[in-house]
């Protein structure tokens, strides 16, 4: 069953919300230095915004999920049930480890939580982080 659209009150919804050090986040850019720290306006993925209003930027707490978020997700592999996915040494070293700074004033990131109670209050489930864009 296809994850269906926000109900038509959510501008309502009382989200549940967490604050993060913003340098906790990091994210794998391409080399070139205009990827590594930037909110997106393209409707490309899916919390991208239809129509461009706000940008967004994909980071992970993790090397692991960066990894897999970029790489992996970006790069389709081929590979057979059971076996681990062949990455050509040029993929890799296009890429690079970037860590978001820490802000002056000390101001954590409000994000919404978007795991455990917050999917509920959210009104929606894991489908939102796991079926296809």
């Amino acid at each position: 069953m296809p994850l269906s659209g926000p109900p038509k009150d959510f501008d309502r919804v009382e989200l549940a919300l967490v604050a993060v050090e913003p340098a906790r986040l990091m994210r794998l850019a391409f080399r070139a230095v205009a990827t590594h720290v930037s909110f997106r306006t393209s409707a490309r993925y899916r919390f991208d915004a239809p129509g461009g209003q706000f940008g967004v930027l994909y980071a992970a707490f993790d090397l692991a999920t960066a990894f897999s978020e970029t790489v992996l997700r970006t790069t389709p592999q081929l590979t057979p049930a059971g076996q681990e996915p062949v990455l050509t040494y040029e993929e890799l070293s296009r890429r690079r480890v970037v860590h978001l700074a820490p802000v002056p004033a000390g101001q954590p990131l409000r994000l919404i939580k978007l795991y455990d109670e917050g999917l509920a209050a959210a009104q929606t489930d894991n489908r939102i982080a796991t079926d296809d864009d």
